[in-house]
């Protein structure tokens, strides 16, 4: 195992999880209307879920491929988080219906607002071990 390996991606996950999140806590009525049009099946919302997914795909591929650590410690959520980038990455290319049906979701206010505050609180979490501990 790299130990700072595992710090780097801690780092990069926890400040783009943070900023993500308040973004999103910030930014609601913006992101309303993307989710708004994510939810359709026009072409440009079927560019953006494939392009998505693309990106996820290899960034997931990446991650899995150069920390797939199975450690009793913090850095398996970084492992965890590897496969879960690869798992949406594969969803999004092979089951678009089924994220058409996910972004629907996120019009509830509720999900949305959960989801944004989630995403800060594991960005938190892994600031805390990419920077603090």
């Amino acid at each position: 195992m790299n130990p700072d390996l595992s710090l780097q991606f801690a780092q990069i996950i926890g400040i783009v999880l943070s900023i993500s999140g308040i973004s999103l806590l910030v930014n609601q009525a913006l992101f309303k209307k993307l989710i708004d049009t994510l939810s359709k099946n026009s072409g440009s919302a079927v560019l953006f879920r494939f392009f998505g997914g693309f990106i996820a795909l290899i960034l997931g591929t990446f991650m899995v491929t150069v920390h797939n650590y199975w450690e009793k410690d913090w850095t398996v959520l970084v492992t965890l988080f590897g496969w879960l980038t690869l798992f949406k990455g594969v969803t999004y290319l092979l089951f678009p219906e089924c994220i058409t049906k996910i972004f629907k979701m996120y019009q509830s206010p509720i999900v949305y607002k959960m989801s944004a505050v989630l995403a800060l609180l594991i960005g938190l979490i892994f600031w805390y071990f990419g920077f603090v501990a």
